[in-house]
């Protein structure tokens, strides 16, 4: 049988735009351009959402995202009946199906009293005047079509966006109850500076803090239903991928998200997560790995990256040889690899010499010699930033123009090097094909959907 969210137990809304939506107060059916007066709760509760106001409803479109309906709003809003109780106070999980036409901040769900609201600019918010620790919100989400979810269980706030997301300590009771607005933080005849301008297909609440194997099935019924194509990226490795010596914010993770984004449009959904940490080691990113990055791995998307830009620590600070700092990242890329990630490798670049090992230079050279003759057998792509003529070079790191004063770091217009040889890679990989139903079924909407369909197993630059 076809998965249904009634399948899993303390549904207590569910709005699906394909199903019972109408034009009055739940007689007529809403056709494509109608405004909705009526959005039926198929939970069985009977907690419908609507707008009596002529001027204030949506708009029900057809055939859009994966050829399904939805529901535009701009500066509209639909109430809800009054679902909202004590019973969520410390259990409460929700998904949302929506993309967005701006990126100014926009309201897709709220409750003014006490207030809580789920919001998306450039991040995923779940926000409460009642809980500790007030927002949970997940960075890089942009305006695409994709699939938020939002778990909170008396301890731990959940926000995530198409499976990619962060997790963070929060405690206290919501205490919510009545109704919810649907579009927009206000309920009132007028539009709030932060209503939403965008679609929304599907809305589901369980008064219960689902399992992490439970969200996964909601996730991919919706990820499925609605034909979402979405790759994750996790960027591991030291200050060089935290981003040490950036501005802005312009790391090179996100500039070669920005660049990836920019490409594509809304019709993707792209989600990266910076693992990079200061000082970090391969052997160091081996032990984290099992914990911070595999566990991530979702097989309803296209692409499980990882890109790696590391080893300069082990060989620089830490003493060893360009051979045992090749084998380590060996390591670390293979165990990847076999948790069912695709991995992207970068080259070492020079650094400040009166810092590290004296044979820093011959070691690094060996490395990248190790790394550029047997990347194949432990990636799927490689950068060779090294063989960058601005950036790979013995004293480079002395130009301000690509690095930071410190000579060890990369500047913005440096990173965006590295963005620029990474974003081609991510672009080239196949999409990947795991040992599910489910996973076959996603790979046949992707490829109607005619996405970057390369065969190739390897590529460089």
């Amino acid at each position: 049988m076809p998965f249904s969210p009634l399948d899993i137990s303390n549904l207590k809304v569910w709005f699906d735009a394909n199903a019972s939506i109408f034009s009055d107060a739940g007689t007529t059916p809403c056709v494509n351009n109608d405004t909705v007066y009526q959005w039926n709760d198929l939970s069985g509760g009977n907690f419908h959402a609507t707008q009596a106001t002529a001027g204030s409803r949506p708009t029900f479109k057809t055939n859009i995202y994966g050829g399904k309906s939805t529901v535009h709003f701009t500066a509209k809003r639909l109430v809800t009946g009054s679902f909202l109780d004590s019973s969520f106070d410390t259990a409460i999980t929700i998904f949302i199906v929506y993309g967005r036409t701006t990126t100014t901040l926009g309201t897709a769900l709220s409750h003014n009293h006490p207030r809580f609201y789920v919001a998306r600019d450039t991040t995923c918010k779940f926000y409460t005047d009642k809980l500790l620790d007030t927002f949970s919100d997940f960075d890089n989400v942009q305006r695409s079509f994709g699939v938020e979810t939002y778990r909170y269980n008396g301890s731990q706030r959940l926000a995530q966006f198409c499976g990619m997301g962060t997790s963070e300590a929060a405690t206290g009771n919501l205490q919510a109850s009545g109704t919810m607005t649907i579009g927009d933080l206000s309920t009132g005849a007028s539009p709030s500076i932060f209503s939403v301008k965008g679609d929304i297909s599907e809305i589901i609440f369980y008064n219960r803090a689902l399992t992490d194997a439970e969200i996964v099935e909601v996730e991919t019924y919706l990820i499925d239903k609605y034909a979402i194509t979405t790759t994750s990226m996790s960027f591991d490795g030291d200050s060089l991928t935290s981003g040490s010596g950036s501005t802005s914010g312009l790391t090179f993770p996100q500039q070669t998200y920005n660049a990836l984004y920019a490409a594509s449009g809304l019709s993707y959904a792209w989600t990266y997560k910076n693992f990079g940490v200061s000082g970090q080691t391969l052997t160091q990113m081996i032990a984290n790995a099992a914990t911070n990055i595999d566990p991530g791995l979702r097989t309803y998307r296209e692409r499980n990256v990882v890109i790696v830009f590391a080893g300069t620590n082990d060989i620089g600070i830490e003493g060893v040889d360009g051979p045992t700092a090749f084998n380590r990242l060996s390591t670390y890329c293979n165990a990847r690899r076999s948790a069912g990630r695709q991995v992207i490798v970068i080259s070492m670049l020079p650094r400040r010499l009166d810092l590290v090992s004296p044979t820093f230079t011959a070691d690094r050279a060996a490395f990248n010699a190790l790394l550029t003759a047997g990347w194949a057998g432990i990636a799927e792509g490689y950068y060779n930033a090294a063989a960058d003529t601005r950036i790979g070079d013995v004293g480079d790191n002395l130009d301000t123009t690509y690095y930071d004063v410190d000579q060890i770091h990369l500047n913005n217009t440096g990173y965006a090097i590295i963005a620029a040889g990474v974003k081609p890679l991510i672009e080239a990989l196949p999409i990947q094909t795991y040992p599910s139903s489910t996973a076959n079924a996603r790979q046949n909407a992707t490829s109607r959907r005619n996405r970057f369909t390369s065969l190739a197993r390897g590529f460089r630059l």
